[in-house]
């Protein structure tokens, strides 16, 4: 077993320590497999993890509506005002439901079931699968977790103004709270329920054919991505996945984007307001803002918890100090935007120092981390990284120092991937030297592009960096047009 291996397997144990909810058996059914192939346990976690997840959806409607409803009798107007906009905003919420839910909540919660129907009676997960089921577990716990700490904050603020307001509407808000918390979980269990058994009654016996389509088109958590009609890889011959462009400028610029954001939007304001209020003497303005850092940071998981950046890269470098801090600061923020990716972890790149800018939390880089598996070759390290080649849809390769076995990586990613899927990034500095000693290769009969592979150049200043990131980004572009 490699390290990679003993990583992931690490990974499940800790998943399997965690019991299983109460509604899981009411959902699943009882647990009969998982004594025999542990593996299982944790397919059941993410399924009840997917579902809590729009049960959420579910309780911030109601629980929101039914406080602002609350909040309408205390309108500066009269009682009969008051009660009629009250009322209307309580009539209004079905009316949204349903017409909401059919189109946005139903089917996340038939995806769910599709994704338990396809993999309740499989004992054969692979290595890569089992990592990727351990990236969907940790981004849905943090994703439920951050949206019940998110609705509780909201209450509770909304409980307290009307505590300010008078103290029977305080009291009588916070008892509609949490008797709304207790009932939206029954009433999301039996809605949960019967959305199973009608999806189950119109499929009928062809679930397993609809389950495994929506498996081998990238329609099921975990690995939501659109592949591609034109390519394929050379060896496997499965069809390569697309980038997932969608927001991928906010994730890879969210350092400068959080440094705006907490000074300008959260920092400045509370700052104003507290030299004009007894707020001054407290460290509320900094509280303020390392709370807005911490909500970006969980939003930015939660944003890739929807696991529809599975688009697999490769970043092949030379194990050196100065191309291994370039990995981390630059480069890995775009790959991490646009899909998850694989790089091989040496001492220098544990030890790369992050550059970083005053007030700022370098949330590209977390994001990329947390999207990037650091893979620890063994000695038989050319299988392996082999391997990874043919299992990625695009190799990103740092060429500024070309040695023996950069050379073998770029003639393996040749032989896996379209040229069209290969990007060639190197020092503005080395730029004339590399392009002469670069192999070239005509496109192989098994490409429907001609394609050649990209080559961008970069710079070390904080002004290439972010150059660079443009660059790389408007390649994946290119690269989701060609399809």
């Amino acid at each position: 077993m490699n390290p990679f291996e003993s990583e992931v397997h690490a990974s499940l144990d800790a998943i399997l320590k965690n019991p299983e909810p109460d509604y899981c058996q009411e959902l699943l059914g009882t647990d009969k497999v998982s004594v025999d192939y542990p593996p299982h346990k944790a397919v059941r976690l993410v399924v009840s993890l997917l579902f809590l997840s729009t049960w959420l959806v579910l309780e911030t409607l109601l629980l929101i509506g039914a406080l602002v409803s609350l909040s309408a009798l205390m309108l500066p107007l009269s009682m009969l005002w008051r009660a009629t906009a009250a009322l209307a905003i309580f009539v209004a919420l079905p009316a949204i439901a349903l017409a909401w839910f059919p189109k946005h909540l139903f089917p996340s919660m038939e995806r769910a079931w599709l994704y338990w129907w396809h993999n309740a009676k499989r004992r054969n997960f692979t290595i890569f699968e089992l990592s990727r089921l351990n990236h969907v577990f940790s981004s849905h716990s943090v994703a439920a977790f951050t949206w019940t700490v998110c609705i509780g904050i909201s209450a509770l603020a909304i409980c307290l103004l009307l505590l300010f307001r008078w103290w029977l509407w305080g009291a009588l808000a916070m008892a509609l709270a949490l008797w709304l918390k207790t009932v939206c979980r029954f009433a999301a269990l039996s809605l949960s329920k019967r959305v199973i058994k009608t999806f189950t009654e119109i499929h009928g016996d062809d679930i397993d054919e609809v389950a495994q389509e929506a498996a081998d088109a990238g329609s099921l958590p975990g690995d939501r991505t659109p592949r591609s009609y034109n390519l394929r890889g050379l060896r496997t011959m499965r069809r390569l996945r697309m980038p997932a462009i969608r927001c991928s400028f906010l994730l890879a610029y969210a350092t400068g984007l959080s440094y705006f954001v907490t000074l300008g939007l959260v920092f400045t304001p509370v700052m104003w307001f507290a030299l004009h209020n007894w707020v001054k003497y407290t460290p509320g303005p900094q509280i303020a803002m390392l709370a807005a850092v911490w909500l970006l940071v969980r939003f930015i998981r939660i944003y890739k918890a929807k696991d529809n950046r599975q688009f697999q890269s490769i970043l092949l470098r030379p194990f050196q100090a100065t191309s291994s801090e370039y990995a981390k600061n630059a480069i890995l923020p775009v790959l991490g935007s646009v899909g998850g990716g694989i790089t091989v972890e040496d001492s220098s790149f544990r030890k790369a120092r992050l550059r970083s800018i005053p007030f700022a939390v370098r949330l590209d880089v977390v994001a990329a981390l947390n999207s990037m598996i650091p893979y620890i070759v063994s000695s038989d390290w050319k299988t392996e990284v082999d391997t990874l080649i043919a299992e990625s849809d695009v190799a990103v390769v740092d060429v500024t120092k070309l040695t023996e076995d950069i050379i073998w990586e770029i003639e393996r990613c040749f032989n896996h991937l379209p040229s069209c899927r290969i990007i060639f990034i190197v020092e503005t500095s080395c730029f004339e030297n590399v392009v002469r000693l670069l192999p070239s290769r005509p496109t192989s009969s098994g490409e429907t592009t001609g394609e050649p592979p990209r080559l961008i150049r970069y710079e070390r200043s904080f002004r290439g960096r972010l150059a660079f990131k443009w660059k790389l980004l408007q390649v994946f572009r290119q690269i989701q047009r060609i399809g």
